[in-house]
């Protein structure tokens, strides 16, 4: 069967692993398997994008790993390397941002756009980088954490001004109390990782015993940190719903060779935001879509929420979530909404997009027009300085528009759904 045959491969083992179909140096596809011989082997009975695959190669390597969940790994990283042909590789026009709380005796926190390996805490991806902004201004304004220090932290002869104003703890001239500074840490991770309530509950304690010792000033400031928290994790400017706690939940739209996933992160009751990847190929299947998104996305995410809702079924998820529960320290539930759920988790996702739709009334973005399904609808991708969109768009024309052009459009009402304007 074409250049390869079942006889000309290597000894296949019964494990776990991951095997690479190349054609000359060029790697074709990567793929991970329970079983590296049946699984292998299927390719010669197989039919569509396997069959080609098997046709056009002239060899194949393979790499046994110990369990699934290491052939997952290996398989997301053989990807990220090779990039090959017939796998599913998910367009982004950005690097989601994350917080970078540095692995240090006195930790700094930094905006990042990459993880990396150096034993730091981090967190994210934030879909929007003006959350992103809020939650680091605010930490900046009532945790003294270093600021102007470096990374690493470089020592100075006089603390800076963040010390004066009671900003910073000035560990970079030996002011610093080291036990004071991992406290502050600690509240910095409780917020970070969306234990406001339980922070709250402890700042009020501490105000109390302030309070009980005349120590009035402390407890003022206390008072103050406790106001802000509240403030900034207020539900009165935010779609909320109490009883959904943390999670993500997860959907998917596709037209054709487009298709777009979108994940909206859930915290405390509250959509944080949107993450959306597009893919454009033709011949994968929804459920390679999905599973590109969730590899390439929870292999760096932190934290993790207990709970992932997933669009459709999947199969083979164990290794998944089993990566998961080592990297969370605890069980990360994948599933698909119970009856119920959908309609709420829809409700709330509806509320979000209205209330963002509303700010962009008015406004003009550029759209890449893909396909045109119907007279006067086009369904398009935003570019990257387009105001608060990303990912997949209708819009509404006047007929005249052709795939492949990019037009603009004015943003003249806000529905609950992506649909905007008439084309300028």
């Amino acid at each position: 069967m074409g250049s390869v045959r079942a006889q000309d491969l290597p000894p296949l083992p019964e494990a776990p692993g991951v095997y690479l179909w190349k054609r000359g140096e060029e790697v074709l596809y990567v793929g991970k398997a329970k079983s590296l011989r049946a699984r292998v082997r299927s390719y010669f009975h197989a039919e569509g994008k396997a069959r080609r695959i098997a046709e056009e190669a002239t060899g194949l390597d393979f790499i046994a790993t110990r369990d699934e969940v290491e052939a997952l790994l290996l398989e997301a990283n053989l990807i990220k390397a090779h990039r090959p042909p017939y796998n599913v590789l998910l367009k982004d026009d950005k690097h989601y941002p994350f917080l970078k709380l540095t692995h240090e005796p006195f930790p700094t926190l930094l905006v990042v756009r990459r993880v990396e390996e150096d034993g730091a805490k981090y967190y994210g991806p934030f879909p929007e980088a003006g959350v992103l902004r809020r939650i680091k201004t605010l930490i900046d304004r009532l945790f003294p954490l270093r600021k102007n220090s470096g990374y690493p932290m470089k020592r100075r002869r006089y603390p800076c001004l963040n010390y004066s104003m009671g900003r910073c703890l000035a560990p970079c001239v030996g002011l610093a109390d080291p036990e004071a500074y991992r406290e502050v840490v600690r509240q910095v991770e409780a917020v970070l990782e969306g234990r406001v309530d339980g922070l709250l509950q402890e700042l009020e304690a501490k105000m109390r015993e302030a309070a009980r010792r005349l120590e009035f000033e402390r407890a003022a400031e206390i008072r103050d940190q406790m106001e802000a928290l509240k403030a900034f994790f207020s539900t009165n400017q935010q779609a909320f719903d109490p009883e959904m706690g943390d999670l993500d939940f997860l959907g998917m739209a596709r037209s054709g060779a487009l298709a777009v996933v979108q994940l909206y992160q859930v915290r405390s009751g509250r959509i944080l935001g949107r993450i959306s990847r597009v893919v454009e190929k033709e011949e994968a299947t929804e459920e390679e879509i999905l599973w590109a998104f969730l590899r390439d996305h929870y292999l760096e995410a932190s934290p993790l929420p207990p709970l992932i809702l997933l669009p459709f079924p999947l199969e083979d998820l164990e290794s998944l979530a089993e990566l998961l529960r080592r990297r969370a320290g605890r069980k990360v539930e994948l599933r698909v909404p119970k009856k119920g759920e959908k309609a709420r988790l829809l409700e709330l996702q509806a509320r979000v997009s209205l209330r963002k739709n509303q700010r962009l009334v008015g406004k003009t973005l550029e759209v890449l027009v893909d396909e045109l399904p119907e007279p006067g609808l086009a369904v398009g991708r935003t570019y990257r300085d387009s105001p608060g969109i990303d990912g997949v768009v209708y819009v509404e024309t006047d007929g005249t528009v052709r795939v492949g052009e990019r037009i603009p459009v004015r943003i003249t009402r806000a529905e609950t759904y992506d649909l905007f304007g008439v084309q300028a």
